[in-house]
């Protein structure tokens, strides 16, 4: 079945579309990088950059992981400074305006949401970040914007999704992720959700096993939506 036929089949049988915000919406996955290696200099350690597109990025095991895998014993209070800072430096990234939209994915979020599907942007970043980079690209959501909550555990659980889909109303099996990493299949897949993937510059040799439908850039997703 070709991407086009696969892809109308899909938003054929849903009922909500939540679209993940990093990589997916917003170029922002540089700023994360650099907000955490910030933390870790902090107390002395440093990030590999590949590392982190891989174990970060597209795994999501975060500090832990990058702890197992080095062999650093931190404290919890260490870890708290690390935390501390990241948040200080993206945040700053985020007011300063350098974060950029992805124009391709954002058009195919108004496409989606003008076609009648309940959609949503949903996150396990900060909201009011989300909220101040889609404000400095001088933008506005057409979808609400569901951010990190106390409660919610982040990827590869699903918990972002399964709360993102009451908000709007649907069961969870009904939906359909936009995701650019493998924890995002798991959190999708976990909760037994369609998943979507869109290939990044940082993705572009995964096999992304469990996607049911790959693109391999964001204007290739676009361009499959506008011929539908």
């Amino acid at each position: 079945m070709s991407k086009i036929l696969k892809l109308k089949s899909m938003l054929k049988e849903t009922e909500g579309v939540l679209f993940d915000f990093d990589n997916v919406l917003a170029d922002s996955e540089e700023f994360y990088y650099l907000s955490y290696l910030k933390g870790f200099k902090k107390l002395g350690y440093t990030i590999d950059p590949e590392d982190y597109w891989k174990w970060w990025s597209l795994h999501g095991l975060g500090i832990e992981g990058e702890c197992k895998r080095k062999k650093i014993n931190l404290t919890q209070k260490q870890k708290e400074i690390i935390l501390k800072e990241k948040n200080k430096t993206y945040s700053k990234f985020c007011k300063e305006g350098k974060i950029k939209i992805i124009p391709e994915t954002w058009e195919a979020m108004y496409i989606i949401a003008k076609s009648g599907i309940k959609a949503a942007i949903a996150s396990n970043s900060n909201p009011e970040d989300l909220e101040t980079i889609i404000r400095t690209n001088r933008l506005k959501s057409p979808v609400p914007i569901i951010g990190r909550k106390d409660g919610l555990k982040a990827k590869p659980h699903p918990d972002i999704f399964i709360y993102a889909a009451g908000v709007l109303g649907v069961t969870p099996s009904s939906c359909i992720v936009i995701e650019d990493a493998i924890k995002g299949i798991k959190s999708a897949k976990s909760c037994k959700m369609k998943c979507i993937i869109i290939k990044t510059k940082i993705s572009k040799t995964c096999k992304f096993n469990g996607a049911d439908l790959i693109f391999n850039s964001a204007s290739e997703f676009l361009e499959t939506l506008k011929s539908i």
